[in-house]
Parts: C-alpha cells; sequence; structure tokens
C-alpha cells in the first residue's frame, strides 16, 4: 500500500479512516502515521486506521459528493 500512497504525494486525496472521511494535501507517509495538510489544519491518522486513500479527480466533484440531494 506504502508505494501506491508515495505516488499520491503532494497531490489532493480523500481518507477514510476510523468511520471518518478527511480531504486534503497528502504530505507524507510514514510506516504508522499518514500526514494530510487540510484546509485549516494538519492531520495525522494512524495507518491501522486507515480503510482508503483516494485522489479528488477535482474540488468541484469533492464539492458535489458533499451536497445532500434529499432537500
Amino acid at each position: 500500500m506504502r508505494t501506491r500512497l508515495d505516488a499520491l504525494l503532494g497531490k489532493e486525496v480523500e481518507v477514510r479512516a476510523a468511520g471518518l472521511t478527511y480531504r486534503g494535501v497528502l504530505v507524507e507517509v510514514g510506516e504508522e502515521i499518514l500526514f494530510l495538510r487540510g484546509p485549516l489544519s494538519f492531520h495525522q491518522i494512524a495507518m491501522d486506521k486507515v480503510a482508503e486513500v483516494k485522489l479528488l479527480a477535482d474540488k468541484a466533484a469533492a464539492a458535489r459528493a458533499d451536497t445532500p440531494t434529499d432537500i
């Protein structure tokens, strides 16, 4: 998993971990911790809690994903 994550360094990603979703720029991937730069702060996420890391294609798509459709 680590080599795949190294390819995402410096890119906008979405991380699902421990039931939460984080979005930001992937800054560093360590043996035990993933570092993500969010819009307001940095996040340190334990690797054993990470379920999924995916590249965000564009910010507009991410914003649409957060918009409820059942209003």
